[in-house]
């Protein structure tokens, strides 16, 4: 008896999609939808674009998921398909001008502190962090916003961004160093 869906690698999930199982599909987004929706909210800016981007990045995957060579994690190249989907997005707005320049995420949000006090410091720190993180360029929030709130490796963050890995390395360390000087009068830096 094979495992159950919730129990496959995310590789036998994708060879299951080219086998075109509807359900090793569904699984596959329910792992991910969280993951890429956030990813894409923070390239897009706007809710219902991201919604549906992580729409049209699925549909890539079902239709495309032939093509994953397995020369990285399933997961990179998930987040690949989403940024390129994104990109094709972007060029077609690029007419337009961007609707909110703010940083927003809801991966900031952690669970509630047991004191109101320690909840209140929290929430400053988010907002100052968020804040600050508005003033970065769109190349420093992705890479942190990869490195941090998704947990990638230089390598993959490389490969998704279709970047060296020497540059990830350099733009974390100057987002890093900008949040340091934005956050420095609030004495919120040490947290970085």
């Amino acid at each position: 008896m094979s495992p159950s869906y919730s129990e496959q690698s995310d590789y036998e999930l994708l060879k299951g999609i080219v086998a075109r199982d509807a359900l090793a599909f569904e699984s596959l987004y329910d792992r991910y939808k969280s993951r890429l929706y956030q990813y894409l909210k923070l390239l897009v800016k706007e809710h219902v674009t991201a919604e549906d981007l992580l729409a049209e990045t699925m549909i890539k995957v079902w239709q495309k998921a032939s093509t994953f060579k397995n020369t990285s994690e399933v997961s990179t190249w998930l987040f690949s398909v989403a940024r390129h989907q994104a990109l094709d997005f972007q060029r077609g707005e690029q007419r337009n001008t961007l609707k909110n320049k703010r940083y927003e995420h809801s991966a900031l949000s952690s669970e509630a502190p047991e004191n109101p006090e320690h909840q209140t410091d929290q929430n400053i720190m988010k907002a100052a962090i968020a804040n600050g993180m508005s003033e970065l360029s769109p190349e420093q929030q992705m890479v942190l916003f990869l490195t941090y709130y998704q947990g990638m490796a230089y390598q993959e963050i490389a490969t998704v961004l279709d970047i060296p890995v020497n540059t990830v390395k350099t733009r974390v360390h100057s987002a890093k160093q900008k949040l340091r000087k934005i956050l420095e009068p609030k004495q919120l830096h040490d947290e970085l």
